[in-house]
This record gives C-alpha cells, sequence and structure tokens, in this order.
C-alpha cells in the first residue's frame, strides 16, 4: 500500500485568484500582444488559407516520409528518387507563403523552447536564473542563432 501524498490542484495554481494563475496570464496576454509574436501568426494563418501552398506542403512531407520508412528498412532510395523529392523541396521554398510559414514554424518553436527553458532553469534555481545561468541563450529573433 503506497503513501498518499497531499496533492496541489494545479488549477488552483493557475486560478484568477493566485498570483502564479494572474502572471502567467499577464506573460501570455504580452507574447499575444507583441509585434513579433503577431508576424509570427500573421505567416501562419496566411500559410493555412493558401490551398496550393498547403498542398505543395503535404506532398513534400508525404514524399519525405516515404524515403525515410524506405531507408529505415533497408531499401536502397534510387538518386531518381532523391533528385525528385529535392526538386519538390525547392519549388516548395519557392513559394513564398509556405517558405514564410516554415520560417515562423521555426520561430514559435523556438519561442516555446525558450520559454520552457527559462521557467525550467527557474524550477531548478528556486529563483529566476540570469542570462549568464542561461548559458548564452537569448531567445529567437536576436540573430546569434
Amino acid at each position: 500500500m503506497g503513501i498518499a501524498w497531499p496533492r496541489t490542484n494545479t488549477m488552483e495554481l493557475l486560478s484568477e485568484e493566485n498570483v502564479i494563475g494572474l502572471k502567467t496570464r499577464e506573460l501570455c496576454a504580452t507574447l499575444a500582444g507583441s509585434a513579433e509574436f503577431s508576424a509570427i501568426r500573421s505567416r501562419i494563418e496566411r500559410f493555412s488559407t493558401d490551398t496550393e501552398a498547403r498542398m505543395q506542403f503535404e506532398l513534400v512531407n508525404r514524399k519525405g516520409a516515404q524515403l525515410e520508412e524506405k531507408q529505415q528498412s533497408g531499401a536502397d532510395i534510387s538518386e531518381a528518387e532523391v533528385a525528385d523529392f529535392e526538386k519538390m523541396r525547392d519549388s516548395l521554398l519557392s513559394n513564398d507563403v509556405a517558405r514564410e510559414f516554415l520560417e515562423a514554424r521555426e520561430e514559435m518553436i523556438a519561442l516555446q523552447e525558450g520559454l520552457q527553458q527559462w521557467v525550467a532553469k527557474t524550477f531548478e534555481l528556486g529563483r529566476p536564473p540570469t542570462q549568464d545561468e542561461m548559458g548564452g541563450y537569448c531567445g529567437p529573433g536576436c540573430g546569434c542563432a
């Protein structure tokens, strides 16, 4: 029989009455209201309404997955198959909407990961980390990456 430990309700910590919840919502509002975040979302939304770019993206993803599956199963991939995939990928990247979507998606992922790193480091240290303690991480859009 295990020991029953008291549990803190996460929803209570993130409620409007709790400072953690309040500050979390403030962070979210700041993020959503920033020009950088709006620009990222705009490029993602533009892609989502462009049927041609979405179809092209899906075809390249499907072809890439097929080649990866083929490679993992030990089958040979012909030069023609590689060339065909590269041609499809190059065509996708020449589509401004698709290319901007891919860039925006990478920026969004980097932003999420950066926020997670800062929060994780805060949990580890028990206080907000300094820039130096973050190992030089300075965030998306800084030009260091």
